[in-house]
């Protein structure tokens, strides 16, 4: 594909014989780079076809007469599968070889030391991820545009204000002020009309805009995060970090990208509850809680714990905190691996802190694996280029609950996908064949945020779907619902995946009975 834009099956003899010869020194024999030597190479592989009886000596010397025509495409760093966990990954290899060099003292270099780093994507659920956030992303955007049409969004308050940051923080004003312009300069070159390229669903489109309107296109844009990982070795199976990695680089996926998790986060106090013997059977009080000054409107009357997560009602979750305490629910999603430090405030029941979604896949871990904590890892192992182990790399597992808890909390978050559930569209509208899942959908206030956890038994994941700007947001619950906003891209993901006989495991996979 770099050399000559082909698949193998389709390369002659002189282009196969270029790849086959740069193997003993791809730098020495890159034909763009050392096209003599190439060549050189080129003849001695043939020849060696020649002594096999793969070429007669007429056609050897007919083929080693020509020219080696290359069709050059480099490969960019922002294409290809995963970009976003590509970065990512880069980035965490530079800090791990920074605290464990080489023996000489000497720091790895990951681009040219030969190292051979085996990831655990795989290929295909990460080309479902991709194609479920494009397929739900680029049809979902057209309604969030059409709410701010002939608006005055970026003319007044905040969005103002938030238009002014990303100008400055743009490249064409840095590059601007470096130059010497002037303030009033610098404006009126932002409202120049000049040919540029921007994003669109359909493709890069060139056009020609002033630079202050591509920076309100480009921030219209809903961004989205989606992973999933298998719940009992911790493999990230596919990592989606946001909508094109060329034009949004920002990955929302990473343990530092943090968004209010809404409802997302009941499932920690439902589990507190559980673990201290409440029955999802028993029914609890869905009025009106006040704690403080905090004071919550449930919808009335009692329902059972399972009715209260199924509907997500917001007044059995302040009923639960108000009687389990805010410190000991923080305390338990501590366990289940909530790394960030949140305040022991009830409104934390609610999902009002700020969480990644890389720490939300280690607590739904919890809930297939029996009650065990599984941190998503990236990598199975590192070589160097004598294929000597450097580092062998394993999740950490920590038990974080019973299984009888998980069982439990897993019976409660099926009712979240079942009739009169909130996720109840997952089965409706998507066929996932015999597919046993569970799940917690989340929208946080003014929907700002829309997330939907969920999982089967052998594979978790997660999506969260929202603005990079917080000003800008769906209008209406309707749209902005984690229902409607987030789980139709884990519901497009798992239906492929169900559909690939190579995954009939995973459809055919049953969640655990607990062992007393």
């Amino acid at each position: 594909q770099v050399y000559f834009n082909k698949k193998p099956k389709d390369l002659s003899v002189i282009e196969a014989a270029v790849l086959v010869g740069m193997l003993k020194a791809p730098s020495a024999y890159n034909p763009v780079r050392n096209p003599n030597d190439s060549r050189s190479r080129r003849n001695v592989v043939m020849y060696q076809m020649v002594k096999n009886n793969y070429l007669t000596q007429n056609q050897f010397n007919d083929l080693s007469k020509k020219e080696t025509v290359l069709h050059f495409t480099p490969i960019s760093h922002t294409e290809g599968l995963a970009p976003y966990f590509r970065d990512v990954l880069a980035q965490d290899l530079k800090r791990y070889f920074k605290k464990n060099p080489k023996q000489d003292g000497s720091t790895y270099d990951i681009y040219k030391d030969g190292l051979k780093i085996y990831t655990t994507i795989d290929s295909r659920m990460q080309r479902y991820a991709e194609e479920s956030v494009k397929e739900h992303m680029s049809t979902y955007q057209k309604l969030f545009s059409n709410q701010y049409k002939g608006s005055d969004i970026f003319e007044k308050g905040i969005g103002k204000e938030r238009l002014a940051l990303a100008k400055r923080n743009s490249d064409r004003y840095r590059k601007s002020k470096d130059a010497g312009m002037s303030v009033s300069e610098i404006d009126n070159s932002f409202n120049t009309r000049t040919k540029m390229k921007v994003f669109s669903w359909k493709g890069e489109i060139d056009t020609i805009m002033t630079p202050i309107d591509s920076i309100k296109y480009h921030m219209m844009f809903l961004q989205t995060g989606f992973m999933a990982m298998d719940p009992e070795n911790g493999f990230i199976k596919a990592w989606v970090g946001g909508i094109d990695f060329q034009y949004f680089k920002f990955d929302h996926v990473n343990i530092n990208t943090k968004r209010q998790v809404g409802s997302t986060y009941k499932p920690v106090l439902y589990t507190l509850a559980i673990d201290n013997g409440w029955s999802p059977c028993i029914s609890v009080p869905a009025g009106t809680v006040t704690i403080g000054n905090w004071t919550v409107k449930g919808s009335g009357g009692y329902k059972s714990l399972k009715k209260c997560l199924a509907t997500s009602d917001n007044g059995c979750a302040a009923y639960l905190v108000q009687n389990l305490g805010a410190s000991a629910m923080v305390e338990m999603g501590e366990r289940m691996g909530i790394q960030t430090k949140l305040p022991a405030y009830p409104a934390i029941s609610l999902g009002a802190g700020d969480l990644s979604l890389f720490e939300m896949m280690t607590v739904y871990s919890c809930f297939p694996s029996g009650g065990i904590r599984t941190e998503p890892i990236m990598l199975t192992r590192i070589e160097d280029k004598n294929r000597n182990l450097i580092k062998l790399f394993v999740s950490k597992r920590v038990e974080a609950f019973g299984n009888n808890t998980a069982y439990k909390m897993i019976d409660l978050m099926k009712g979240v996908i079942d009739p009169g559930g909130t996720g109840n569209r997952l089965k409706r509208n998507y066929n996932m064949g015999d597919l046993q899942m569970a799940g917690k959908t989340g929208t946080t206030n003014k929907n700002v945020d829309a997330w939907f956890m969920g999982y089967t038994p052998n594979l978790v994941a997660g999506v969260w779907v929202g603005n990079d700007e917080q000003f800008l947001r769906f209008r209406t619950t309707y749209l902005g619902q984690g229902a409607s906003a987030a789980l139709p891209i884990w519901g497009n993901f798992f239906q492929k995946v169900v559909k690939n006989p190579e995954f009939k495991y995973i459809e055919e996979a049953k969640f655990f009975t607990p062992s007393d």
